[in-house]
């Protein structure tokens, strides 16, 4: 086996993950952990266990490669980055993985495939849920017509975040301060996953995502921020599926995610509260009520890795390339083009609770959950605070 020598731009926030997982496990998946590129490393808590064990930290990428050479870069960096520093590291022949979101914009996306077919690199997007090995298996059995044809899947995610959260410097903004798009929001950031999951899922491949045809989205905030901490969406695929998200950090308990995807022949259920059995256990329940058990993804799971790495030597493929993570980002981008701005809660509905502070809205967890369980936008329930989307269409072969 060649040893794959690993570098990482980010050691704080998520980045401290990788910094504990290349560390403890590096050795024995033949990876060698040879530097790190971080302009504020003070911040990480993992400062002081890399410089004991002599990991060198750069303040930019292009330092980084004036003394190192890495056959994967790892990016755990602000969104506003990803497609700068993925060309870069291509560029100078490394094989990227990226943190999700791929990145702010298509046309950023397209920049990075067109570096990526020019230098025959791997570009992987760390969306977990495409590693993991219930989830294939999930999607084998989709493409292979064992539950039937998709008629509609839904998802619903109630994740709290309070206001040290919003205190970083790029979270909830649409752009950076030299004028670099971010469209950071909970359907970028926290939840994306979960976007991202259905998309992956309806893919004609296992390695492609379906593509959305139309979206319509509500757009709320709590907080203050430029975009959105709150979001109901409705999209349909080219294959004319629908797919429905909601999401908020406007809650007060945490709760998801949740799943309800419907099929021909029955329904696959993770979490949701009308059936026990999906309690942390993604299932398949048929027409006649027997249940198939894939067992539970894990959200955390750090082993996209390891994965990308097989990819690297030859192994396995790239369960996740910018092919499947692209239409996560049509959406994004089609969200915050259709004109339709978020807007705030009504001041009277909102709530303040612990230290540091969430700010939550009374009554909306319960509108969502009937939203998901009917299958609906608020604006069709006519709660009070609610604010019309509009149909955006996605154009074709993007």
């Amino acid at each position: 086996m060649v040893e794959v020598a690993v570098g990482l731009v980010g050691v704080g926030g998520f980045g401290s993950k990788y910094v504990e997982l290349l560390l403890q496990e590096a050795d024995s998946h033949g990876v060698r952990f040879i530097g790190a590129v971080d302009p504020l490393p003070e911040s990480s808590p993992c400062l002081s266990i890399l410089r004991e064990k002599q990991i060198p930290i750069y303040s930019s990428l292009s330092a980084f490669y004036t003394y190192e050479r890495a056959s994967l870069m790892i990016l755990s960096s602000p969104i506003h980055y990803h497609a700068e520093q993925g060309c870069l590291a291509m560029e100078q022949g490394s094989h990227v993985l990226c943190e999700k979101p791929l990145c702010a914009t298509i046309q950023e996306a397209e920049e990075l495939i067109e570096v990526r077919n020019r230098t025959g690199r791997i570009f992987a997007v760390g969306f977990q849920w495409a590693y993991d090995p219930v989830f294939r298996q999930l999607k084998r059995d989709i493409l292979e017509g064992n539950l039937g044809k998709p008629k509609k899947l839904l998802s619903l995610v109630l994740w709290p975040r309070n206001t040290q959260y919003f205190s970083r410097s790029w979270a909830g903004k649409l752009k950076s301060k030299d004028g670099k798009w971010i469209l950071d929001s909970i359907a970028n950031n926290a939840a994306a996953h979960f976007l991202h999951a259905m998309l992956h899922l309806l893919g004609p491949e296992e390695t492609f995502s379906a593509f959305p045809r139309w979206v319509k989205a509500e757009l709320y905030r709590a907080n203050s921020i430029e975009t959105f901490d709150t979001i109901a969406m409705r999209l349909l695929t080219d294959e004319e599926v629908e797919v429905c998200f909601y999401a908020s950090h406007a809650v007060l308990v945490e709760k998801g995610p949740i799943f309800r995807f419907e099929f021909d022949r029955g329904t696959v259920f993770y979490n949701d509260p009308l059936v026990p059995e999906s309690r942390r256990m993604l299932v398949f329940r048929d027409r006649n009520g027997r249940f198939i058990y894939y067992g539970n993804p894990t959200h955390q799971s750090m082993e996209k890795v390891w994965r990308v790495v097989e990819s690297i030597d030859g192994s396995a493929s790239n369960l996740c390339p910018i092919e499947s993570a692209l239409s996560h980002t049509s959406c994004i981008e089609a969200v915050h083009g259709s004109g339709v701005e978020a807007v705030p809660f009504p001041s009277n509905l909102l709530r303040r609770s612990g230290d540091p502070e969430i700010i939550w809205v009374e009554g909306l967890e319960d509108s969502f959950l009937l939203c998901y369980r009917k299958g609906v936008l608020p604006s069709e329930l006519r709660v009070p605070w609610v604010h019309f989307g509009t149909e955006i269409f996605i154009p074709k072969n993007r």
